[in-house]
């Protein structure tokens, strides 16, 4: 199970009774939406055919520090009657997540990719390595915040009035500091990355 799992980097010799206090955090997904790119919430109404607005807000672990590389990844599922409309921005915020303290692109080698895969409805955000920004002058800290705006619009499949049309999120994190990366090769599986729960909005 990869759900809410991190590992530590301490390595012990033990010949008595100790207290271990692991430095250690699981990263946390939050989603909104908008109608106007402003006062997002957690749900909101708007006619067919409108673009509006998703955020997605993802936090880091107190031990980021630790990591010689941290790759994440924001998995972003939506229903059959919201279509992705493009990216509208993703940067490093400091503050409430409204601060752009540095903006990322698809172009620099640190950067991010964006895979549209309609077939299974989703859009994956995936972050080649947040330990080295390229251009970026601003080293993360722990306490920082990666934000993603991308906007979206209801199609001809989309539920009106009811339940609404859900759209949800998830982050996949970096687990395990002592992960050794060799070449371009990322490894996987259970003991390097984790997976938060989903968090979810409706329109």
């Amino acid at each position: 199970d990869r759900e809410n799992v991190d590992y530590t980097d301490i390595i012990l010799q033990v010949s008595a009774n100790v207290d271990v206090h692991h430095k250690g955090s699981i990263p946390t997904v939050k989603k909104e939406v908008s109608e106007y790119n402003s006062e997002y919430g957690e749900y909101i109404g708007v006619a067919a055919g409108t673009v509006f607005y998703y955020k997605l807000i993802g936090t880091l672990p107190e031990d980021f520090a630790n990591y010689d590389k941290y790759q994440y990844t924001f998995i972003d599922t939506l229903s059959d009657g919201i279509e992705f409309a493009g990216i509208e921005s993703v940067f490093i915020s400091r503050t409430t997540g409204d601060e752009k303290l540095h903006e990322y692109s698809t172009t620099n080698q640190y950067g991010y990719e964006v895979i549209d895969d309609e077939s299974e409805n989703t859009v994956t955000i995936k972050f080649r390595d947040l330990k080295h920004g390229g251009e970026n002058p601003h080293a993360l800290k722990s306490s920082d915040k990666i934000v993603v705006i991308y906007k979206a619009k209801l199609n001809g499949d989309a539920v009106i009035g009811g339940t609404g049309n859900e759209n949800t999120v998830k982050l996949e994190y970096s687990n395990n500091p002592n992960v050794d990366y060799n070449g371009e090769n990322e490894p996987t599986g259970n003991d390097v990355t984790g997976i938060t729960p989903k968090d979810y909005v409706i329109t």
